[in-house]
């Protein structure tokens, strides 16, 4: 049996889901609930989801509240056992180790697919978007977040963290809102509606949440996009 070296997600999980865990506990979680938002705004309930990069599963959860049958596919075990450990409280969810491109994707399987904080760490994210519109049927779903270049707090984050967040080493793609859309154009997606802009210490303070929302400010895009390519690999 081969033996896989812990990767940083791996060794970051157990931090990472309590760090969540905080968040919901304060109704803070600004992450889930503006992914839950846009699944609502464009997929029936009932309708199957693919939370991919689920990491500890919390997304998965919330989505599986609303009614939604959820796979969570992460490429990290330390994520999966931490998301495992979840009481589904009766949801229809489940989790999965999966591969790290998505190769492995059933094709026309979901009628959405989340994507949270996980292109910017994929090299070749073309391969990951085309998987994306293969699992999805046809008219369904992308929601995907994206590092946002025009953030002048993650600038400074960056500046002041880099020494101490090595997840930022680990990043390929930092876009702004028109790089992120011509990418997912090409790949054959329509975008629906404005990107909507999130992540910043502003998120923790209900006054100062409108400016945190500003394409400058949000450390964080999201984008939803509808698969319209007609032919299929």
């Amino acid at each position: 049996m081969q033996v896989v070296a812990p990767t940083l997600f791996d060794q970051t999980a157990r931090t990472f889901a309590a760090g969540t865990d905080a968040q919901l506990a304060r109704n803070r979680y600004t992450r889930g609930e503006r992914f839950v938002e846009a699944v609502l705004a464009c997929t029936p309930r009932s309708g199957d989801v693919l939370d991919y990069g689920c990491g500890p599963g919390r997304l998965s959860i919330l989505l599986g509240r609303q009614g939604y049958r959820v796979l969570g596919v992460d490429s990290s075990q330390g994520m999966i056992d931490e998301a495992r450990r979840l009481d589904l409280g009766g949801a229809a969810v489940r989790f999965e180790l999966g591969g790290e491109m998505g190769d492995d994707l059933e094709s026309d399987r979901f009628d959405a697919v989340v994507c949270s904080s996980v292109i910017e760490y994929v090299k070749d994210y073309q391969r990951l978007l085309g998987n994306f519109r293969r699992c999805l049927r046809m008219g369904g779903s992308l929601i995907l977040s994206y590092a946002n270049r025009q953030s002048l707090w993650r600038r400074y984050a960056e500046w002041m963290t880099s020494r101490r967040e090595p997840h930022f080493a680990l990043q390929h793609n930092l876009w702004n809102r028109v790089e992120c859309e011509r990418h997912l154009r090409s790949c054959g997606f329509a975008i629906l509606g404005m990107a909507k802009f999130f992540d910043s210490p502003l998120d923790r303070h209900r006054i100062l949440e409108p400016v945190g929302k500003l394409e400058l400010v949000g450390t964080l895009g999201l984008v939803t996009a509808r698969c319209v390519e007609t032919t299929r690999n």
